[in-house]
């Protein structure tokens, strides 16, 4: 008996040390976040009269109000229209929506008019002075009304513009 509680608190303290070895590695090592900011698009200079598609946009999407996954869900619906997938993530302190908010330092930017038409319901557009992320910011409230269902997924530029490309890899 004394021989079996022997070797089962060896066992124990062997799995103890392993268990420490091993969180001590994936605490001291450069593991990447999920959401670590990386850029997801760079900027490209697109000519007057090209069109603007929807896959040479990137859309971050935030959710301001209650319902869990609304931003999630909200980036998989505008990822199945093209869009580049940036961050998804909960709105920072103090920038609601109650249903669609979209804050860029350039609120009558093509890309911001082609995210806006993706839209149901009154889409309220706001001037910032820096991106919250590189790319569209767009925050989701309770009242979120969905996505229109028949929305144009390219428009014709009438001037010079820059754009926020999407670089994230497909895997």
């Amino acid at each position: 008996m004394r021989l079996r509680t022997g070797l089962t608190l060896v066992v124990l303290v062997g799995l103890l040390v392993a268990a420490v070895v091993v969180g001590w590695r994936l605490l001291t090592t450069n593991i990447p976040l999920l959401n670590a900011a990386q850029p997801t698009c760079s900027n490209e200079k697109l000519p007057s009269g090209s069109r603007l598609e929807s896959s040479q946009v990137t859309v971050n999407v935030y959710n301001s109000g209650s319902i869990s996954g609304l931003a999630n869900a909200t980036m998989l619906s505008l990822n199945r229209r093209g869009f580049g997938a940036g961050v998804v993530a909960d709105a920072p302190p103090r920038i609601k929506a109650k249903n669609v908010t979209i804050f860029d330092p350039r609120p009558k930017a093509p890309s911001v008019r082609l995210v806006k038409q993706q839209f149901a319901g009154k889409v309220a557009v706001r001037k910032r002075r820096a991106d919250i992320s590189a790319g569209v910011d767009v925050v989701v409230g309770d009242k979120f009304a969905g996505l229109a269902p028949k929305a144009a997924t390219s428009l014709r530029l009438r001037g010079t513009t820059r754009v926020c490309v999407d670089v994230t890899p497909t895997p």
